[in-house]
């Protein structure tokens, strides 16, 4: 049984206001950013590789957003779990992700 450890966790009170996926230069690996606003406090995470972009849109309407990371595990790429809480659990892999730090 692999072993999560908790980056960040988003649940009432929070909304996703933002989704963005690019890929730079035009060639590599596709990313994305999670825009999550409160009432005075705005988090921005960027995540690198995911695995599979076809569920990134529910990210706008999801009621809980949790992003763990995978210690157990011995891959070194795509380690980094999103679950989130819409009409039901979802999850989405990805190989990184980072705080944005508002300038």
């Amino acid at each position: 049984m692999s072993q999560e450890q908790k980056l960040y966790e988003f649940g009432a009170g929070w909304v996703v206001t933002r989704v963005s996926i690019e890929r730079k230069g035009g060639e590599g690996p596709l990313s994305f950013s999670v825009q999550t606003e409160s009432e005075n406090k705005k988090v921005n995470l960027y995540f690198e590789a995911p695995k599979s972009i076809d569920n990134l849109s529910r990210l706008m309407d999801v009621e809980h957003l949790i992003v763990s990371k995978d210690t157990d595990s011995q891959k070194e790429y795509g380690n980094v779990k999103i679950d989130y809480l819409d009409e039901g659990w979802g999850e989405i892999w990805c190989d990184s992700v980072h705080q944005i730090k508002e300038a």
